[in-house]
């Protein structure tokens, strides 16, 4: 087991192959500053979307960002048809620090990872 700092506190994770440099208190930070920017951006169209999980290697400069989508439902009665998970792979990612603003109360999504999203979203959409 090893320990990871992030903003004073003290994560403590397994870290295999590309899994887990992120704990589940800073996958909620990411996850959370993604869900937030989705409103003013992907999520505008016609797709709902669920933002799963996020998960990095450091040493590799890398995430793994899982999601899925589904139409818009008709009525609060009906269900979400989800799709299967969906993938984008985030590069340059090295820290925490290097996927959200941490000096804030409220977690913010850099410009970095937000466009290399906005990419791998719009590709995938376009299949």
């Amino acid at each position: 087991m090893r320990t990871l700092m992030t903003l004073g506190l003290v994560c403590f994770g397994i870290s295999p192959a590309f899994a887990d440099d992120l704990c589940r208190r800073d996958e909620k930070k990411v996850l959370f500053a993604i869900d937030q920017i989705c409103g003013d951006t992907w999520c505008e169209g016609d797709s709902n979307f669920q933002f799963r999980k996020i998960r990095c290697n450091f040493k590799l400069g890398s995430c793994a960002l899982e999601f899925r989508t589904a139409p818009w439902k008709n009525s609060d009665d009906e269900e979400y048809d989800w799709s299967k998970p969906k993938t984008c792979v985030l590069r340059n990612v090295e820290s925490l620090d290097s996927l959200i603003d941490t000096n804030r109360q409220v977690p913010v999504l850099l410009d970095g990872p937000y466009e290399q999203i906005t990419t791998c979203i719009d590709h995938l959409n376009s299949r």
